[in-house]
């Protein structure tokens, strides 16, 4: 039985999400907004680890902070079924960052708590799994990141101009906003060129005929139009922030057929070297970049490699193989 945030948008499923858990996505946080969060929630996974019985279930802890530990822990104390807790990290910080003394701390309580070879870590990637294993000292199992998507409705457009789309409403300099706003810049009057862009970002940037805004909150299929209309999908993400960290939109990309643009030194680089594309990792700083963008996108043997990694995203980045590998997971 999935639970989720009270304010969470979840389409209708089977078995259905339960929209009962706290919010805690607040920005900034205060101690008391936390301590809220956290008794709140105690509540409610209290009752909910009750209604297990003594049946063997596995709790996933797919999002967390250091509220939503404290309460799952806090519930533990009262009430202990036959659970084993799979907990996925998908950030990462040094050794002595706060918070990976926190979570190191819960770790050790949980273990403690159902036994250590029932609490599980995964992440989801490999570069990731490395890192968490020397933040953590705790073997990581990697996941895909089920966001794989058909290609076979790609259409893609016809003729010179050049159609580049920024996707995604967080418009925020570790999405590479002043590349974008660079790009904007030099796209100004040149009529074969067009960025679309989020409508959230029109008040940072120039304005011009070739600046194409949608709207920020767009429906799948807006998404996947946009994915298969694209030239190129510019993902100009910081190296700082990326270095370790996966991007959904670029699973989609890749397993739509489009062509992902990518900052240097980051995952997506990374995962770009294994198919020998690296030409899709650059300098967004050069001074060429538009010629360079449109040079990519009539390369015919980057598009080439491009349609083996697609197929490979598609089975690995897959509901299916999701389930297979925590099937794998399970019995190991």
């Amino acid at each position: 039985m999935p639970l989720v945030p009270q304010k969470a948008s979840i389409p209708k499923t089977e078995p259905p999400w339960q929209n009962i858990l706290a919010y805690d996505g607040a920005i900034g946080k205060s101690i008391f907004f936390r301590l809220k969060v956290m008794f709140s929630n105690f509540l409610i996974l209290r009752r909910f680890l009750v209604s297990l019985g003594k049946s063997e279930s596995i709790f996933f802890v797919e999002s967390f902070d250091v509220e939503d530990f404290a309460s799952l822990l806090l519930a533990l104390f009262f009430i202990r079924p036959p659970i084993h807790i799979w907990i996925l990290h998908r950030y990462v910080f040094d050794r002595s960052h706060k918070k990976t003394l926190i979570f190191r701390s819960f770790h050790w309580c949980f273990e403690k708590l159902i036994g250590k070879k029932n609490v599980r870590y995964l992440t989801d990637s490999e570069l990731l799994a490395r890192e968490q294993q020397k933040v953590y000292g705790r073997i990581f199992s990697v996941v895909p990141i089920p966001h794989g998507h058909d290609s076979s409705q790609a259409v893609k457009m016809q003729g010179d101009e050049l159609l580049l789309w920024w996707p995604g409403g967080a418009v925020r300099e570790e999405k590479g906003l002043s590349h974008i706003q660079r790009i904007a810049r030099m796209i100004e009057g040149k009529e074969n060129v067009r960025l679309v862009i989020a409508e959230s970002a029109k008040r940072l940037l120039l304005q011009h005929s070739r600046i194409h805004f949608i709207p920020t909150e767009i429906a799948r299929e807006e998404y996947v139009h946009w994915m298969n209309r694209a030239g190129l999908v510019l993902l100009p993400y910081s190296s700082n922030n990326y270095a370790f960290r996966t991007s959904g939109i670029f699973v989609e990309a890749v397993s739509m057929g489009a062509i992902p643009v990518v900052s240097q030194q980051t995952w997506m680089a990374y995962e770009l070297k294994k198919f020998d594309l690296d030409e899709l990792a650059i300098d967004w700083n050069q001074e060429k970049l538009i010629d360079l963008l449109r040079a990519i996108r009539s390369n015919d043997r980057v598009l080439a490699k491009l349609e083996q990694m697609s197929a490979f995203y598609r089975d690995f980045h897959s509901e299916e193989k999701f389930g297979e590998v925590f099937a794998q997971i399970a019995n190991s």
